[in-house]
């Protein structure tokens, strides 16, 4: 229904929907006019009596269309700037939040919202992904994912210019009609408590959908400095978190079946954490439960035995992303036949699995993907090794050395073993070089072309789209969304973000409105283990290695 506020001057058609409280009301006119919620006095006779209450029931009111409301109450006006100096006691809180005097904006609670709040926070921290939504400019076209992507845009431009939480009311209402099961409520009328990863599934899909570059695969504006090409990617999310895998199915019960290869893409690692006591399998360390989760066994046709058969499936990572997703599998479906209504019941593992602070891929990389990491790898080791001996060589042996050359004698022989085996480690690198550059549809007797040099091997080939050549494998932690409670459906969701601009042992603790600082052996703690908050799903970003 469309009502009529009138305020000062102004006429505004604003659309009010019956179902839902005068505070999701009036947080539209707060966006419309810039008056805060706490000074609007809302006046409309004919619907209620006196000034409008926050515990009103607009369900239980007549309005008509076009329904006049009267609005009284000022909007916040930003100081204007001057030369003064200005101390940060008289600085507004958008001032405060644009120069990082005071920490980021939390998101209000609005009702078990904590799933959304908790993952909200953990993309905000991706700078190619607020410079994308800044430019997005499609046109509405009705699609819940446009709606989305719009209201998230929104809401962290409302963050970056508050030091105050804020209510995300547009974005929930946004994704409550997309997508309605994230609208159930319980026997009560309170909003139900939902997955946080189902949220960020649906999340990066509408934003797939939406964030689409043009045909030539090149980032314009201003964010072409993050993101040279796309690879061929078509969208964002492809872009930054798509990972290509190569499935290999091996027959358990014939050798004389042949093996079966095939590709396959995700944009989350699974942690299979299932182990624990009579398991043939402990899983203790993340690296372990990726391990797990790409292995796994399935029953297909085995033309050899003319019948099914058990199949071992294997996955390697063919390329990489920008930034890694990894969610911990923590919760799994009980069967309670036993039960009155047999539904069942989500239940959690508890079991403590350590979450490494940086993370090396390079084991879990198929043979082709490791060939390219290790010419970077390799080349690295070699300068590491190099300064090692450089900086540990004694004054007495320099000039030795110098004589003999000085003198116009045959180089020595330690000199002649050391240029041989940086020939030798050269051609091991172009080697390893021209394997990883194969495909699939390349025949042994292809030629292939061979950097004539280590130096051009390392910037001939990537590990993945908008890596650098020299990647090494290994990315760091930078955000993850927590759980506190025994099941999906209830408890807490909280998430923690590596605060940069603070300090490297620095990380910002988002419990909804509450943001807290705290370092990094409280994140280390997060690992699980009774009923603590523990790690559910954690972001790593690409990182260049800087010590050996």
């Amino acid at each position: 229904m469309i009502v009529k506020v009138k305020w000062q001057k102004q006429r505004l058609d604003v659309e009010l929907d019956q179902g839902e409280p005068p505070s999701t009301f009036k947080t539209q006119l707060w966006t419309l006019t810039g008056v805060p919620v706490e000074r609007q006095k809302l006046m409309a006779p004919k619907v209620w009596k006196g000034m409008l209450k926050d515990d009103a029931d607009f369900s239980k009111m007549t309005f008509k269309e076009g329904q006049v409301i009267t609005m009284m109450g000022t909007a916040e006006v930003l100081q204007e700037p001057s030369e003064k100096v200005v101390f940060v006691e008289d600085l507004s809180s958008e001032q405060k939040a644009s120069v990082g005097t005071s920490l980021p904006a939390g998101l209000r609670n609005l009702g078990n919202t904590c799933y959304m709040n908790a993952a909200l926070q953990c993309f905000r921290k991706i700078p190619e992904l607020r410079q994308s939504l800044a430019q997005f400019a499609a046109p509405p076209t009705g699609d819940p994912s446009h709606t989305l992507v719009t209201q998230v845009r929104s809401t962290y431009e409302q963050l970056d210019r508050s030091d105050s939480a804020i209510p995300p009311m547009m974005f929930w209402a946004a994704l409550k009609q997309g997508f309605p099961q994230f609208g159930q409520t319980s026997d009560r009328g309170m909003p139900m408590q939902q997955d946080s990863e189902e949220f960020v599934s649906i999340f990066m899909s509408s934003l797939a959908q939406q964030l689409k570059f043009p045909p030539s695969g090149v980032w314009e504006g201003d964010a072409k400095t993050s993101l040279e090409t796309l690879g061929g990617k078509s969208n964002l999310i492809e872009a930054l978190f798509g990972i290509e895998l190569e499935d290999t199915l091996v027959c358990e019960e014939s050798e004389a079946e042949p093996a079966v290869t095939s590709k396959s893409s995700v944009t989350k690692l699974v942690c299979n954490i299932q182990g624990g006591a009579g398991s043939l399998v402990q899983v203790n360390h993340m690296n372990e439960g990726i391990k797990l989760g790409m292995e796994g066994s399935l029953e297909k046709h085995a033309l050899s035995l003319n019948r099914n058969a058990i199949w071992k499936k294997t996955s390697k990572v063919k390329s990489l992303p920008r930034y890694l997703c990894v969610q911990f599998m923590r919760f799994y479906w009980k069967p309670t036949p036993d039960s009155q209504d047999h539904a069942g019941v989500k239940c959690k593992i508890l079991k403590p699995v350590t979450i490494p602070m940086k993370f090396d891929i390079f084991e879990f990389c198929s043979t082709e993907l490791q060939g390219v990491l290790k010419v970077a790898r390799d080349k690295f080791g070699a300068q590491f090794d190099l300064a090692q001996e450089t900086s540990g060589e004694s004054d007495a042996q320099k000039p030795a050395d110098a004589a003999a050359t000085d003198a116009g004698g045959d180089t020595p022989m330690a000199d002649a073993d050391a240029a041989s085996r940086e020939d030798e480690e050269g051609e091991a690198l172009q080697a390893a070089l021209a394997m990883s550059m194969k495909t699939d549809n390349e025949t042994s007797n292809a030629p292939e072309p061979t950097p004539t040099t280590a130096a051009d091997a390392t910037t001939a080939a990537t590990a993945g789209v908008g890596l650098p050549a020299d990647f090494q494998g290994e990315y760091e932690l930078f955000a993850l969304v927590t759980h506190k409670g025994r099941s999906a459906d209830s408890g807490h969701y909280m998430s923690f973000v590596k605060a940069d601009s603070y300090g490297p042992d620095d990380w910002l603790c988002f419990d909804d409105e509450d943001v807290q600082q705290c370092k990094t052996e409280h994140v280390q703690e997060l690992k699980g283990g009774g009923d603590h908050d523990m790690q559910y799903l954690c972001f790593y970003r690409w990182t260049l290695s800087k010590k050996k």
